[in-house]
């Protein structure tokens, strides 16, 4: 079998184009490490533009190279969610954890003196020094809170949002039946 023969028997398979993705990927990746993660130099930009240039100097279509790595798109969708989401919910925790009490003061209409203590903020189980003691289980549960509020109002703004775009589909399927 000659080279040019396999190329056009790999070319179409999917297997090829998911490897050749991540083969770009890792190439980029290492560009980008030996660049010391200069902003420039970003991998994901540099896989983009290897494999773009390899679709236009081979003559394959997009739908092929999309067959082929179709994988990656499937799972860049729930990837992107779950750090999404993991990320907000350690955002809201860390203050819990991590408040010194050296920030907020005066925050949504604290006054100066938090808990008859003069110039502290708000606090978790780490005080700072200087304050005797922080707000420990108080805060945690308010972030608690605060993570159950914006969950139940999501979940409410999906479920409404989802209802009214099933109106259509419902009225047509009415009209189906009738």
């Amino acid at each position: 079998m000659n080279s040019w023969r396999l190329w056009v028997y790999l070319q179409t398979t999917p297997l090829f184009w998911l490897t050749a993705t991540l083969a770009a990927f890792l190439v980029a990746d290492a560009l980008s490490k030996r660049a010391r993660r200069h902003p420039l130099v970003n991998p994901v930009l540099i896989a983009v533009a290897f494999i773009a240039a390899l679709l236009k100097l081979t003559g394959t279509p997009y739908k092929t190279y999309f067959d082929g790595a179709q994988f990656v798109h499937f799972l860049l969708g729930p990837a992107t969610v779950a750090l999404g989401v993991t990320a907000g919910l350690l955002g809201l925790l860390v203050v819990a954890f991590f408040a010194s009490g050296l920030w907020g003061q005066g925050w949504n209409g604290i006054p100066g003196d938090y808990r008859a203590v003069p110039d502290q903020g708000v606090t978790g189980f780490l005080p700072a020094a200087r304050f005797a003691e922080g707000d420990g289980p108080r805060q945690l549960v308010d972030q608690l809170a605060g993570i159950g509020a914006i969950g139940g109002l999501a979940f409410t703004m999906g479920w409404l949002v989802f209802l009214v775009m099933s109106v259509p589909y419902r009225l047509r399927e009415e009209r189906r039946a009738s």
